[in-house]
């Protein structure tokens, strides 16, 4: 990965060109498609001239996505680990210093990719709220789920809202 910044000089779908932010590098890569194919060709390749000691200390392109996808394993296996030590570990492996706030984003961006956001369990509450009769067979039992936990032999930390219920007189 590049620690360089870095911009499209010209996009279209059959050629594409990257120059260097820092003034004065000759940086410069340019590719296209040929005719009648489907993979690109990179035809002019010019190296870096400039340092990267007279880059900023902050990186466009290092984005708490990026930050996320490269940490991912460290973020997974240690779920409490600090934003600061996501910061020094960016510092140590890319030389750029990151806010306390895109740390925190690339942690809750990698737990989002693992476990899923917090949002989808909101969006099928529906589901694991429902109160419905079971059968089986000949036999009608109550779902009651308020006391799914203690089914399984846990404890239920946290009581669950019941809904409304439909008259038992209704389904006499």
């Amino acid at each position: 990965m590049s620690l360089r910044e870095v911009y499209v000089k010209d996009s279209s779908p059959s050629k594409y060109s990257l120059k260097c932010r820092a003034t004065g590098c000759t940086f410069y890569v340019h590719a296209y498609v040929p005719k009648n194919e489907i993979h690109w060709v990179a035809s002019i390749m010019l190296n870096h001239s400039c340092t990267l000691q007279n880059l900023g200390k902050r990186h466009r392109n290092l984005t708490a996505s990026l930050i996320a996808n490269e940490l991912y394993s460290e973020i997974i296996e240690k779920r409490d680990m600090e934003c600061s030590f996501i910061q020094r570990s960016v510092c140590r492996q890319f030389k750029y210093d990151i806010t306390y706030q895109k740390a925190w984003r690339a942690k809750q961006i990698a737990l989002e990719k693992r476990w899923g956001s917090y949002e989808s369990y909101y969006q099928d509450q529906n589901y694991w709220m429902t109160r419905k009769n079971l059968m089986f067979d000949v036999f009608v039992e109550d779902y009651a789920v308020h006391r799914v936990m203690r089914q399984f032999g846990l404890r239920q930390q946290v009581p669950v809202p019941l809904g409304d219920r439909v008259d038992p007189a209704i389904h006499a």
